[in-house]
């Protein structure tokens, strides 16, 4: 399960992109570079998972790779961000290729929830740190909370999708639930983004903060969907992301303007 050809190719011309571009940053060329190599590492995407629609979720952490990077002060840190970027590309690639084979793999389903959450937590600070950095004229709220609501339908549309693929095959559920229901927690979602930029948290906070909404919004709803009667696991996820974010709000440094 754990090596496939077209995944390790694009992992590879990914690691190699992300160096390129950062050790010749300054050069006139990097950028036909990067252009030339993004198109390259999109077919080779495309080859891993075999739709159009399943190559749309790695596109996003490729795209959010190097702003991400960029936000990062430390290089040690920042050589860490690149490497789990680097595993999270190639397990998402791998994830998918598996369940196009098997859609009932457990640990591909897995797998492949866990990165997606992680690739909303990177356009989450993205969003944040644009919000907090650039002017109303760059970046509107209108801006932040429709491409927060974008990266939420999407994810969560990836997510269900490929959880619930056996029962939409069986008839329990319609792909039209999915997508309804994926609009929902996009809304939800970018209100609570909306209610955020009203604190003094910084980018990371916020980011944490959103994602363990998302989290909760996303996991009730999949309890709805699946019908299954979860309460008191839901309460104890309730419980735990509360102490999450008491814990972050209490350690972290709250920025003032």
């Amino acid at each position: 399960m754990f090596f496939r050809l077209f995944p390790v190719l694009a992992t590879i011309i990914f690691l190699g992109l992300i160096f390129f571009t950062l050790f010749y940053f300054g050069s006139a060329f990097v950028w036909w570079v990067f252009g030339i190599g993004a198109v390259v590492v999109y077919f080779l995407v495309w080859k891993s998972v075999g739709r159009f629609t399943s190559t749309i979720l790695p596109a996003f952490l490729i795209l959010g790779s190097l702003p991400t990077l960029s936000l990062m002060s430390s290089e040690i840190l920042r050589y860490v961000a690149i490497v789990s970027l680097a595993f999270a590309l190639y397990f998402e690639l791998l994830a998918k290729g598996r369940l196009n084979d098997n859609p009932a793999d457990k640990i591909a389903l897995a797998l492949l929830s866990g990165i997606n959450f992680l690739i909303f937590f990177v356009w989450a600070n993205l969003i944040f740190a644009s919000f907090i950095n650039f002017s109303d004229l760059v970046f509107p709220v209108w801006l932040m909370l429709l491409i927060t609501a974008f990266v939420a339908f999407i994810v969560s549309k990836d997510t269900l999708e490929n959880s619930l693929a056996l029962k939409v095959r069986s008839g329990e559920l319609r792909k039209n639930d999915i997508n309804i229901s994926s609009l929902v927690i996009a809304l939800f979602t970018s209100q609570i983004t909306w209610g955020l930029i009203f604190y003094p948290f910084r980018y990371r906070a916020s980011a944490v903060i959103l994602l363990s909404a998302f989290y909760l919004v996303f996991t009730a709803t999949h309890f709805f969907l699946t019908k299954e009667e979860k309460g008191r696991k839901l309460a104890k996820d309730v419980v735990v992301v509360l102490i999450a974010v008491v814990i972050i709000l209490l350690t972290s440094r709250w920025r003032y303007y």
